[in-house]
């Protein structure tokens, strides 16, 4: 009899939850499957604050991600379609439309918050064998799959990439008298940086994610909220009424690729998935992402391995996942880079405007883009 091959799954955010349910949908001794359990909530600890602020952070998950959930889980109720992207340049010429039609989708993402995806995902997870527990890791035997924390901090551990940037993020009520469609969600880069407007299930209500200047940012947060409503209404434009900007927090805008992502050892095996394998510009969106398909594809081929291949090296498997990985997390980090620093280059937008022209007049040169981003 084959002796179960123990595995620790370190991280109980979405990427590591779903990490656990899309091996246990298939794995043989799922009972061998352990995960970090939940923080307990100690609200004597001032960094409570700090967890109920991730709480409430929106996420953007695209078409592609909630067909992956939706394997496991339920998805939730409570969540804001994207029905068309707007990308637009601030005070020039050249716009570009993507309808989900574009794809034949009936959206081309969803935005939620984050305590919504997870007790989702808890929900389904408690119907599984998976147990919740940190194992004694220096005497763990078996394979690790780092999904919490950043992918390193010296150059030794991660290639960075500091963008002199933070990101003002927030929760934005419009007016309704506001000339927003209904599921539109806005991209519109300026000198400062990327500014996105996502929606909400709520009606009028819209993530914000105001992308800038490390200074610039911590005088908008600082600021009353008063001025941050006229500031935000004028960099969105005069036919938009914003009525309040609240829950604001400022984020470190830093791209960092962890320069190993799998370690393989005679008793203990380490994989890096997610945000502890890479960290990117939120400009796209696509951090979570990308961490969906690094849990999904890793479970894939642990199965594959474990059903079909059970005669060949776990090592064999690993290497071929991490080689398959490859081309999908740097197509994404040049996309995800190329728009945090060409669009906001105030000498190229000649090209910019043209370009943005060209999209949204031929869809055939649009979908490329759409498909990218939606799955």
């Amino acid at each position: 009899m084959t002796t179960p091959l123990q595995i620790y799954i370190e991280g109980n955010g979405p990427v590591g939850l779903a990490c656990a349910l899309f091996l246990a949908r298939h794995w043989p001794e799922p009972a061998a499957i352990s995960l970090t359990p939940p923080a307990p909530v100690d609200h004597g600890d001032p960094s409570r604050v700090a967890q109920a602020a991730l709480a409430k952070r929106p996420l953007a998950l695209s078409a592609g991600s909630r067909q992956l959930i939706e394997r496991v889980a339920r998805f939730p109720t409570q969540c804001g379609a994207i029905l068309t992207v707007e990308v637009a340049l601030e005070n020039r010429a050249g716009r570009v439309r993507i309808p989900s039609s574009d794809l034949d989708q009936s959206a081309l993402g969803y935005v939620l918050r984050h305590r919504d995806l997870v007790e989702s995902l808890e929900a389904a997870l408690a119907q599984t064998e998976v147990r919740r527990e940190t194992p004694v890791l220096q005497d763990f035997q078996g394979l690790i799959i780092r999904a919490s924390g950043d992918p390193g901090r010296t150059p030794q551990e991660a290639e960075g990439r500091d963008f002199q940037q933070s990101a003002l993020l927030g929760e934005v009520t419009l007016d309704r008298g506001s000339a927003w469609a209904t599921g539109t969600a806005l991209e519109r880069f300026t000198a400062q940086g990327p500014l996105a407007m996502l929606p909400l299930h709520e009606e009028r209500q819209f993530a914000l994610v105001w992308c800038g200047p490390t200074a610039l940012t911590a005088q908008r947060l600082a600021a009353p909220e008063l001025q941050s409503v006229k500031e935000l209404a004028n960099a969105l434009g005069p036919s938009q009424s914003v009525l309040a900007v609240r829950e604001r927090m400022a984020v470190p805008l830093r791209r960092s690729i962890r320069r190993q992502r799998l370690e393989i050892g005679a008793a203990q095996t380490q994989v890096w998935i997610g945000n502890a394998a890479q960290s990117l510009h939120p400009v796209a969106g696509q951090g979570l992402n990308l961490g969906l398909r690094d849990a999904h594809f890793l479970a894939q081929t642990l199965v594959t391995w474990r059903l079909a291949r059970p005669n060949t090296l776990l090592a064999d498997a690993l290497q071929d996942y991490a080689a398959q990985r490859q081309s999908d997390r740097l197509t994404t980090l040049r996309v995800t880079d190329t728009l945090a620093t060409v669009f906001c280059k105030p000498v190229l937008a000649p090209a910019q405007s043209a370009l943005m022209t060209m999209l949204d007049l031929c869809s055939p040169l649009r979908r490329p883009l759409a498909r990218r981003f939606a799955f």
